[in-house]
């Protein structure tokens, strides 16, 4: 994967700077830097949490999509087999 893929763009880097180290709001430095408030607010929560606690939420994530999987497959098979009858 190229380096520069995972790099913010520079008007995301500049909104987030504006946040987190001159103290502007999400939504004047979201408009400012013409980009949606719900990606800079997502940005800022990032940026700000301990990639632990990442890991964690991640983990959690993945966790709960297996389930849903699982249960995806069992309601498949079920409608399978209704379809064979």
């Amino acid at each position: 994967m190229d380096i520069n893929a995972l790099k913010p763009p520079a008007n995301l880097h500049r909104a987030l700077h504006m946040v987190n180290e001159k103290g502007f709001s999400i939504s004047e430095s979201a408009k400012s830097c013409h980009i949606s408030q719900q990606r800079l607010y997502k940005a800022v929560r990032a940026y700000n949490t301990t990639q632990s606690k990442q890991l964690t939420q991640l983990q959690l994530k993945r966790i709960k999509l297996f389930q849903q999987l699982c249960e995806l497959d069992s309601h498949i098979a079920i409608l399978e087999s209704k379809v064979v009858k």
